[in-house]
């Protein structure tokens, strides 16, 4: 199964990249989709026989949860609908669960849950092979990393080699290539981000509508991930406005919002949530002996607490891990990529300057504006350094484009008139 599931997504990717004409040689996509197998194999043998607690592994649990629930199901079909669409689970498999009731207890809206009803789906065409699961994850966000690609390489003119070697961070390939919530997330996120890019250039309503659609599934998997996209999406429109000054307006209006809603809104403020997912975090960790905390010390779950915490957020979302702290290579790997983005991020800053109100700044803020609210969310957060390390990832390689943007010799030097 494994091989026939390869040799299919090859001939796809050979179809897809073809038609789209990337302007790269043939071998590239086929070999950049085989690097993406790759490291799906090496996050398999990463959980087996090093970090060896497979009930622990968001790798495994989802699928070994499925696979009991599938088989549950084959021999009492009259389930299907209470599990998959109720997720009423029987009482008998609750003890042999390991993540149903760890993603967020909503139900149908349970990020868990809905990992491990995606892992049954794709059970009917696996026929129980992990790695076939892998594939089909590794190939889901391979798509999105081609789809971004052939848009950047359209319309912004850039050198498709080089957005390849932005594309190719480590960290931010290695965890969108198994089967685990990054790589849906990155799918859905570059599919949104695409069309927000066309829908910058073109003014065309449909582009937007389809930058959105992409929301409503990225909720269920990762919710922080969809609910910022859309104030990147104002923040790059009133720059376009307005420019630096509507950028400076924007964060002030946020912190005046946060703080609106901390008064009014009680547990359900941003705040609040914010604090309490901190504190399961701790909870979680024995902050005493786990080598990989952050040291960021609780976030008081009101406006005065989270300014106060704001400068220790930007230092361990930005520069955690760092290069001495571990020899670990994903921590080593992760050191060199936040040295990159940092200077990325001073790159864009410098040239974003320069360039004045365009199509490409508008969509250069967007990058940059979804970024650094994802690394201030984890931030705030996030104190395990290792999961800090893995979340970011999907974002990371935003700073870099940008940077590639705002520096293009191509780079539209006309302002927009629709943004201007």
């Amino acid at each position: 199964m494994v091989v026939l599931w390869g040799f299919l997504f090859l001939w796809l990717t050979q179809k897809i990249t073809k038609k789209w004409d990337l302007g790269l040689p043939n071998w590239v996509f086929p070999a950049f989709l085989a690097v993406k197998f790759s490291l799906g194999f090496i996050l398999f043998l990463l959980y087996t026989y090093y970090y060896k607690e497979r009930s622990e592994a968001d790798i495994f649990k989802y699928f070994d949860d499925a696979t009991i629930l599938f088989n549950y199901m084959r021999i009492d079909p009259s389930s299907v609908g209470s599990i998959m669409w109720h997720s009423e689970l029987p009482l008998e498999l609750a003890p042999r669960m390991k993540a149903w009731y760890s993603g967020g207890g909503f139900n149908l809206f349970d990020s868990s849950q809905v990992m491990i009803k995606l892992h049954i789906l794709i059970r009917l065409v696996s026929f129980g092979s992990y790695h076939v699961h892998s594939m089909i994850f590794a190939f889901a966000s391979f798509v999105g990393c081609i789809t971004l690609l052939r848009v950047l390489i359209k319309n912004a003119k850039l050198n498709p080699w080089l957005v390849l070697v932005c594309l190719f961070m480590p960290s931010f390939q290695l965890w969108s290539s198994g089967p685990l919530k990054e790589s849906v997330s990155v799918f859905l996120i570059l599919a949104s981000i695409s069309s927000y890019y066309k829908f910058i250039i073109h003014q065309k309503k449909g582009f937007f509508i389809w930058s959105i659609l992409p929301l409503v599934p990225l909720y269920f998997f990762k919710p922080f991930y969809a609910l910022l996209l859309p104030p990147a999406m104002l923040l790059s429109f009133i720059f376009g406005r307005y420019g630096m000054k509507g950028v400076f307006a924007f964060i002030l209006m946020g912190f005046v919002f946060i703080g609106i809603a901390d008064v009014f809104l009680g547990s359900l403020s941003p705040i609040d949530i914010m604090a309490t997912k901190q504190s399961n975090y701790f909870d979680h960790f024995d902050f005493k002996s786990a080598q990989s905390m952050s040291g960021i010390p609780p976030l008081e779950p009101n406006l005065h607490g989270m300014v106060r915490l704001l400068p220790h957020v930007l230092l361990n979302a930005f520069l955690l891990p760092l290069p001495w702290e571990s020899l670990n290579p994903l921590y080593l790997a992760s050191a060199v990529e936040n040295m990159i983005v940092l200077g990325a991020l001073v790159t864009t800053l410098i040239f974003c300057f320069k360039r004045g109100i365009n199509d490409q700044t508008v969509f250069v803020v967007f990058l940059i504006g979804y970024a650094i609210m994802v690394y201030l969310l984890l931030g705030f957060t996030c104190p395990v350094i290792g999961s800090l390390m893995r979340f970011k990832s999907c974002v990371e390689v935003f700073v870099p484009l940008a940077a590639l943007i705002a520096s293009a010799p191509s780079f539209e030097k006309s302002a927009n008139k629709d943004f201007a």
